[in-house]
């Protein structure tokens, strides 16, 4: 394998001009990190920045190259954030490369991404597994632990570090290939990643589009005011020690302790508890009286107060850093961890707060599984009534319970809400119980196998949804769904098979309306400070505020129009 080290500024400069003249360029870098649990993007170093064309393979040492760095750090940056870039994981390299230099490509393949669209449920997506899955060769990453400090480094150090370039230049025109095979919606995207790559299919777009502005948001982190956080954390604390200390003189039993908890509920109620932790099931299960309401209350507060702690952990000057799963799930929802803040209970929601003298926006998207659902199975009395911009509860409550839409009560429309969900998952009449249940609406299984049977009276191409994916399920055992932008998925049960284009066809849309949120507010000052599966929450000043949520508002309904045609 040739490749070339490069230790002279002059050398570096004739690469990187000699480079300028490809359409994209391979990337890989190898950093110096001290503590491998706590990366830090600004103090540690980028040791080499690797780079190749379609053939060539160039080693940059920045160590070496480091009192030289004011002669070609300006071209190289122009180089990077210009030109296509091509590299496995390139959210890890993006941020060092923001970190050290405040360079930031936005023109991205990462074949991280890619592999995880074209092949849902592999068991891993290193660069080594990819490759080995790809060619059926395999890849030593030994050198991947190696001091990348070291004054000089040695010839098997340089042969890893252009081995990862030579991976990607092979595994590149594998991946371009096997999306070109892929049925396409009849949706169009364009923009520079499309021109570049020569890349048509509207999901990989949209999500390779997104790579770089996850990487920023990690980087940048999200603003929380601690004061504002111990204020809140105190409120729930006192509301806690109330109904800790009534229950305890009550009944004489201590709710942290797990084991005087249990013994308590099998004594009292009849009731064992076998998991570490209440289920809500267990707690919804009690006979309706104060004791069950101060036991809801409790423990409602209890996980407002741990979701604090989670947060309290990870925050540093006011500011917290989760890492953004981009694609969680084959459905392809994004979920924040350490800390999570997507589920921050309602008991704690004041604690995203904008700064003073700015302001926060807060969209999300009404009923978006049931339009999504109305759509993919073309169900023509769902989606009539969402143009007539009925209250798609309300409607299904009056074709089950047979009345007139105006004459629905909040307790019809609430059983009707729970069918529509319950039935858009697959539930049968025992799950369809037990989850009205859950919801404190009591009812038999007899009533429950009704609901079903006039739901699908009602909805005739749910039903033939359902029995057409029975069906395929039970000549294949495992099928492949998709999304209606054309995410692609596998499913070996009913629910699943339901669920999933349903599910992603929402996460297409949100991450769309993001995409196109981003490109149209650029220029302008804001801060993303929350994605939660249908809701965008950003901050701004409050002079911007009009402009920036008319921008996400049309942002939010162009993506929605793009995929819901009708």
């Amino acid at each position: 394998m040739l490749f070339q080290y490069i230790t002279d500024y002059k050398q570096a400069l004739n690469v990187i001009h000699y480079l300028s003249q490809s359409k994209y360029i391979f990337l890989d870098t190898e950093v110096y990190i001290q503590n491998i649990n706590k990366p830090d993007y600004s103090k540690d170093k980028i040791r080499l920045i690797q780079l190749g064309n379609n053939k060539e393979i160039f080693l940059l040492d920045i160590f070496k190259l480091k009192p030289y760095l004011d002669y070609f750090l300006p071209d190289l940056k122009e180089l990077l954030e210009k030109k296509g870039i091509i590299g496995h994981f390139l959210k890890f390299d993006i941020k060092f490369l923001i970190g050290n230099f405040n360079i930031f490509p936005q023109i991205v393949f990462d074949t991280f991404i890619v592999s995880k669209l074209l092949f849902p449920n592999l068991q891993k997506y290193s660069l080594s597994y990819i490759y080995h899955f790809f060619t059926g060769k395999s890849l030593d990453k030994t050198e991947q632990s190696s001091n990348w400090g070291a004054l000089e480094l040695s010839k098997s150090q340089l042969e890893y570090a252009a081995k990862d370039i030579s991976v990607l230049q092979e595994i590149f025109p594998i991946l371009i290939d096997k999306i070109s095979k892929l049925p396409k919606p009849n949706l169009k995207l364009s923009g520079s990643i499309s021109k570049t790559f020569s890349l048509y299919h509207p999901v990989f777009l949209t999500e390779l589009f997104l790579v770089p502005f996850i990487s920023k948001l990690e980087i940048e982190g999200i603003y929380l005011d601690e004061n504002k956080i111990k204020n809140i954390e105190s409120k729930i604390k006192d509301n806690y020690s109330q109904i800790y200390y009534k229950i305890f003189k009550e009944e004489s039993i201590r709710l942290d302790r797990q084991n005087e908890l249990k013994h308590w509920f099998n004594k009292k109620f009849g009731i064992k508890i076998n998991s570490p932790n209440l289920s809500e099931e267990i707690l919804n299960s009690l006979p309706n009286t104060e004791i069950k309401i101060l036991l809801k209350n409790f423990f409602k507060i209890k996980r407002a107060l741990n979701k604090i702690e989670e947060i309290k952990k990870n925050l540093k000057n006011n500011r917290i850093f989760p890492e953004v799963k981009q694609i969680a799930s084959q459905t392809g929802r994004m979920y924040f961890i350490e800390p999570n803040i997507q589920n921050i209970p309602r008991e704690i929601k004041g604690i995203i707060k904008a700064k003073k003298g700015n302001k926060l926006i807060i969209a999300d998207y009404s009923q978006i599984e049931l339009r999504i659902a109305a759509e993919y199975v073309k169900e023509e009395k769902m989606i009539k009534a969402f143009k007539e911009n009925k209250d798609l509860h309300k409607f299904t409550a009056s074709l089950i319970f047979n009345k007139d839409y105006s004459e629905i009560n909040d307790d019809e429309r609430k059983k009707a809400k729970a069918i529509n969900f319950g039935l858009l998952y697959g539930m049968n009449y025992k799950t369809l119980k037990e989850y009205l249940n859950s919801l404190d609406i009591s009812v038999s299984e007899e009533e429950a196998k009704k609901f079903i049977d006039r739901f699908f009276n009602s909805y005739p191409a749910f039903k033939k949804w359902h029995e057409r994916i029975k069906t395929r399920l039970k000549e294949k055992r495992k099928i492949t769904v998709y999304s209606l932008f054309g995410r692609r998925m596998i499913a070996n049960k009913f629910n699943d098979a339901i669920n999933y284009p349903i599910q992603a066809t929402g996460s297409d849309i949100f991450k769309l309306a993001i995409g196109i949120f981003i490109k149209e507010a650029e220029g302008l000052s804001f801060e993303i400070k929350n994605l939660v599966h249908d809701e965008i929450v950003l901050e701004t000043e409050e002079n911007k505020v009009r402009e920036l949520a008319n921008i996400l508002k049309l942002s939010m309904e162009k993506a929605g129009k793009i995929i819901l045609k009708s």
